[in-house]
């Protein structure tokens, strides 16, 4: 078993790829370990980096796509609820102290 689940994969066609830990926890569930799962995606999809970001949400699908769009390889753009939203904390968490530590397939920030 593999899955990639629609909407929760982000790809930047430079060979990096964004999801959220819903993945590798569905992938966990059917016996299929991390080191696995990263493996078929280098070697099926060609993804060389592989990027798995906090649950953003605690009763949603968790989908990437409901949490960033790519704009392009060196551009990400996050959905921002407003101040008084309780998950607010949680997205400006993952901001800066996920997104912000990652590196382009050019080595910059995004």
């Amino acid at each position: 078993p593999f899955i990639s689940t629609g909407g929760n994969v982000a790809n930047d066609g430079q060979h990096t790829a964004f999801s959220t830990c819903i993945l590798t926890n569905e992938n966990r569930y059917d016996k299929t370990s991390d080191d696995v799962f990263f493996s078929r995606n280098k070697t099926l999809l060609g993804l060389s980096r592989y990027h798995i970001l906090s649950n953003y949400e605690p009763l949603g699908i968790q989908h990437i796509d409901c949490l960033l769009k790519l704009l392009d390889e060196e551009r990400i753009l996050v959905a921002r609820p407003p101040a008084d939203h309780p998950l607010r904390s949680v997205y400006d968490r993952i901001v800066t102290d996920e997104l912000s530590r990652l590196k382009t397939a050019y080595g910059r920030s995004y």
